[in-house]
């Protein structure tokens, strides 16, 4: 629903005023009288609006006294109604097209509605109003704000009506229909907010002070539903020129004072002031002011007489109290305001505060002033101040009245990241994460430590570098000279192709020609006797040689897998404890982290009062005097600080949390096969002290396992049997040699397609076994590394922890 708020606050500088002819180009610079009195409009209304289908209504009415605006409301140049009147003498005096301005300067109104709302709104001085809304649930009061400075335009400058001269006579327009200055709007549903005008005939300007016009209307309400009627009855009178006003504030706390002015409309005559109940205020008069010192708390009234010279009296009043808050959470110390709670997420820092006032009905009356307001806020709606905490820090908080003056005792706050009882919880929960953290340290020390471990990775170094030499030896050895380096498996291959060759002979002369291939010089029966036997001898001394060499690579296989075997069963457990390591570093890390931002801002600075006003009153000085209000707390000379913190507090959403920060150890780069597909020691990964790189290294370790694995279990152990085979038929041909020699060349030959494969067998070795330790060629170094990775565990000290943190 639109609100309409130009019947509740038609009283505001919201107006506009066009001034048909500018009196300022014609009017002579003095008036032609000193005796012209001002015109008064008194304008009486009511009005009502209702929704049924709502079931909300309201009720209207009041009077407002309207007078000349002392300041042209409208384009710069224009002249104060109050100087066009003085010129003119009279309403009926004014030229065509000119025009005066009204004010609202005092008036009485009240309004009703549903629901037991209601509002009363009613003078306080010229121009200025104060607004007593009430409703089930609460209330407040508003009250207009004085000029304070000579740049302050008075109320007298803002236009509410204007009576413009017409030929046939006069045309007034009211801006809205007399009403409580209330912005609710349950109390002005349906308001159509008219502007009231009235045509005024000529005769009627000649008899102004006997004037009495009266408007209504009845309708549909701002937006078609429901009804909103109103009328308005205007008079015309000449001022009272006896009357009185008291200028100033009159809300103390108990103790303080304040000085508060009387203004006659003439002046020459004498004043009286009191209050009811007397035993609020004690009242020292000097002249037209008066020191109001609060005395008693209570709610009430101010009243001034005024006695004129020519002994007519005028008497005025206006609203007085003298409030004092007697304690704050019953007596009960103010608890912390915390903004983050334990586990570091952002609290709205707000904190309800009981407040027990004097009287009962004066918490409309105060305001609480932080000291800092950097620190927090203060709000207070009935006998409840709500604190919202902004920053960790200690202030003081003030009960003060709409004067500016204290009305009791000042309130200690703290404000802090975290309070007491959540920093000793995470004290203990600190305490609690580092022993599970040194348990969690101790655990994996053992195990890195135990002597199935520490054997295993002493060893692993070692056999790896076993395996390789001894497969190396039976791939190349050393001949005769240094230079001259030998294939073994390239070598008893020759001497097998050699003898096949011998053995594919045909015939005598034929065998005699391959074999001088070989044997150059040799007669064939030499051959025959010698040459096979040599060969063949030659051929198994070799491949039998070959064989225990062999048999010293499966030994070294089976070492370096059965050390691998421990060395990946303790890596899963390292892997393990690194977790409970790792997850127990990040607790106690953030849990650290938390305690140290809790801790932040929690030094405790002395809170200092207020700075204090001169203690003696001067009456003349436009300036409120009070003296000190005493304290409840002992206080120094200078104004509370905000502690401010150490370290970065969190952000508004979230816990604090830190990576875990284990003892700095370099990482290093550690070659492994660490893809399933890989064999050797070529791809490097940099490698530390974390559970996710000691299953890098454990995955890294076993590829490297299975590629030794499955080089032994193929290339070697086929190596192996060929040999064996060789070994075998080697022996068997010299046996038959020694015999019978046509049987051997006959057996030869069939052995030949036979020996031919074993000639193949042991070259294939011959380059796996070459491609083999070129690819492992860097693993006794990586395997080194990645066991000192290991080893780097027991850098990890209890006493370094305790240290850190």
């Amino acid at each position: 629903m639109t609100k309409h708020l130009a019947l509740v606050t038609f009283v505001l500088p919201l107006y506009f005023i066009v001034n048909a002819q500018n009196p300022s180009t014609f009017l002579p610079k003095k008036p032609a009288t000193g005796n012209v009195k001002d015109p008064i409009l008194v304008v009486t209304g009511k009005d009502n609006g209702v929704v049924d289908e709502w079931s909300m209504w309201f009720k209207g009415n009041g009077t407002y006294i309207y007078q000349l605006c002392t300041i042209w409301d409208g384009p710069v140049g224009g002249t104060s109604s109050t100087e066009l009147f003085a010129l003119r003498g009279s309403v009926q005096g004014l030229k065509i097209g000119e025009q005066l301005q009204f004010y609202v300067a005092s008036g009485n109104c009240s309004v009703t509605g549903s629901d037991e709302n209601s509002a009363e709104t009613y003078s306080i001085g010229d121009g200025l109003f104060e607004t007593v809304y009430k409703s089930p649930g609460g209330g407040y009061t508003r009250r207009d704000k004085p000029p304070v400075s000579s740049s302050d335009l008075p109320p007298g400058a803002f236009a509410n009506a204007t009576l413009t001269r017409t030929t046939t006579g006069a045309v007034l327009k009211i801006d809205g229909v007399p009403g409580a200055h209330c912005g609710e709007e349950s109390l002005y549903i349906n308001s159509t907010s008219p502007t009231i005008r009235i045509t005024i005939s000529n005769a009627e300007l000649a008899t102004w002070d006997k004037l009495e016009k009266t408007v209504s209307n009845s309708g549909p309400g701002m937006d078609g539903n429901g009804t909103y009627s109103y009328s308005v009855t205007v008079t015309a009178t000449l001022p009272d020129r006896g009357g009185v006003e008291i200028i100033g504030c009159s809300e103390l706390g108990v103790g303080e004072e304040i000085v508060v002015t009387a203004k006659a409309s003439k002046e020459g005559g004498t004043y009286r002031f009191w209050a009811e109940p007397q035993e609020m205020f004690s009242i020292k008069s000097n002249g037209s002011s008066a020191t109001l010192r609060g005395s008693s708390p209570a709610r009430g009234t101010l009243y001034v007489e005024y006695t004129g010279a020519d002994g007519k009296r005028a008497e005025a009043k206006k609203e007085a109290a003298c409030v004092n808050v007697e304690s704050y959470n019953d007596g009960q110390k103010i608890p912390q305001i915390a903004l983050f709670d334990i586990d570091g997420k952002k609290l709205d820092g707000i904190l309800k505060v009981p407040v027990e006032i004097k009287p009962n009905n004066a918490a409309d009356l105060l305001s609480y002033i932080p000291a800092d307001p950097g620190v927090l806020t203060a709000v207070g709606l009935d006998n409840v101040v709500t604190i919202q905490g902004i920053l960790p820090g200690i202030t003081t908080l003030q009960a003060t009245t709409d004067c500016g003056l204290n009305a009791g005792p000042a309130l200690e706050v703290e404000v802090v990241n975290c309070d007491d009882e959540t920093i000793a919880s995470l004290e203990r929960m600190k305490k609690a994460a580092l022993e599970n953290l040194v348990e969690a340290t101790n655990e994996m020390q053992r195990v890195a430590g135990s002597p199935e471990f520490e054997k295993a990775r002493d060893e692993l170094v070692s056999s790896t570098q076993e395996l390789l030499a001894k497969a190396a030896l039976t791939i190349i050895a050393n001949g005769k000279s240094p230079t001259k380096v030998i294939d073994v498996a390239a070598e008893i291959a020759d001497k097998g192709a050699a003898l096949s060759e011998v053995i594919a002979s045909s015939n005598p002369e034929e065998m005699k020609d391959n074999i001088g291939k070989t044997a150059a010089g040799d007669s064939f029966e030499k051959i025959i006797e010698t040459q096979f036997d040599e060969a063949v001898g030659d051929l198994c001394g070799k491949s039998l040689s070959a064989i225990f060499a062999i048999d010293e690579v499966q030994k070294a296989a089976k070492k370096f897998a059965d050390n691998m075997g421990e060395i990946l069963k303790h890596d899963d457990a390292m892997e393990g404890r690194m977790e409970n390591y790792e997850q127990a570093m990040r607790n106690f890390d953030r849990i650290s982290k938390r305690l140290n931002v809790c801790k932040a801002g929690t030094e405790k600075p002395q809170a200092k009062e207020q700075p204090k006003s001169d203690p003696t009153p001067k009456p003349s000085d436009p300036k409120t005097p009070k003296e000190p209000t005493p304290k409840s707390e002992p206080t120094t000379d200078e104004q509370p600080k905000t502690s401010e913190p150490t370290q970065t507090e969190p952000t508004a959403d979230d816990e604090v949390l830190v990576d875990p920060e284990p003892p700095a150890i370099p990482p290093k780069q550690v070659g492994l096969p660490y893809e399933p597909t890989d064999c050797g020691c070529e791809k490097t990964k940099d490698l530390t002290l974390k559970s996710a790189d000691f299953s890098k290294l454990g995955v890294g370790m076993k590829n490297l396992g299975k590629c030794v694995e499955n080089f032994r279990s193929t290339s070697l152990t086929d190596y192996q049997l060929a040999l064996q085979e060789i070994s075998q038929l080697t022996d068997s041909l010299s046996s038959t040699l020694k015999s019978d020699a046509e049987t051997f060349l006959v057996k030869a030959k069939e052995s030949k397609p036979r020996l031919d494969g074993l000639v193949l067998r042991v070259k294939s070795y011959d380059k796996t076994g070459t491609e083999f330790l070129k690819t492992m060629e860097k693993c006794p170094e990586s395997v080194t590394t990645g066991m000192e990775i290991f080893q780097s565990v027991e850098k990890i000290t209890v006493e370094s922890l305790k240290l850190k943190y």
